[in-house]
């Protein structure tokens, strides 16, 4: 009798266990669909790029596929895409081959930013230029005049909410990286030269 008992208890344990987790993962999948389609609807990306990307995941997300964690993407670094209501406002995020392009608006503009290697770059609306800065993955970057808005990794998983963010499996073309990257102006250098002149 104690061993029909304890089949009995374990098999009540796994069904509960089983539906606990049913339940949190449906209700997580109902939170993406719910961001996604909140950040759809957002003013502000209409007619941008970022707007293309809401689409692409919110489409995803409502077939059914689930998000994948920033920590996951950023270790991968190929192959997501990412919608992300930051404290700045509502940014994109594409990876592949190791790069990153964020597309990030800026009050009423919007402005894209790469990060390559050890360097990160992103077009100046007011010097009408590429500019390129050095990079790390653990540096501040977000509060930086110069870089305001711009996420580093460290930044995409410590300044970023969970419940912001979807990422999701994404064929993203090696044309959503092409920039002139040869024409980009390092700043730290032209400081450099004018501090010498």
């Amino acid at each position: 009798m104690q061993k029909r008992d304890k089949q009995i208890l374990y098999v009540i344990s796994s069904v509960i266990l089983i539906s606990i987790i049913t339940l949190l993962y449906y209700s997580f999948s109902d939170g993406q669909r719910k961001f996604a389609e909140q950040i759809s609807l957002d003013e502000s990306i209409k007619g941008t790029s970022i707007e293309q990307v809401v689409l692409e995941i919110k489409d995803s997300v409502d077939r059914g596929r689930s998000s994948v964690p920033m920590a996951k993407v950023l270790e991968e670094k190929d192959g997501y895409i990412c919608a992300i209501r930051a404290v700045e406002g509502p940014m994109s995020l594409k990876v592949k081959d190791g790069m990153i392009r964020e597309d990030i608006i800026w009050g009423k503009a919007n402005t894209t930013a790469f990060i390559i290697g050890s360097n990160v770059y992103r077009y100046s609306l007011q010097y009408r230029q590429w500019l390129k800065f050095d990079y790390s993955p653990e540096m501040e970057m977000s509060n930086r005049q110069i870089t305001h808005g711009i996420y580093s990794e460290y930044e995409l998983i410590n300044k970023t909410m969970p419940e912001n963010v979807v990422c999701v499996r994404a064929d993203v073309p090696e044309s959503d990286f092409e920039f002139p990257i040869e024409e980009a102006v390092d700043v730290e250098e032209a400081i450099s030269d004018l501090n010498i002149g």
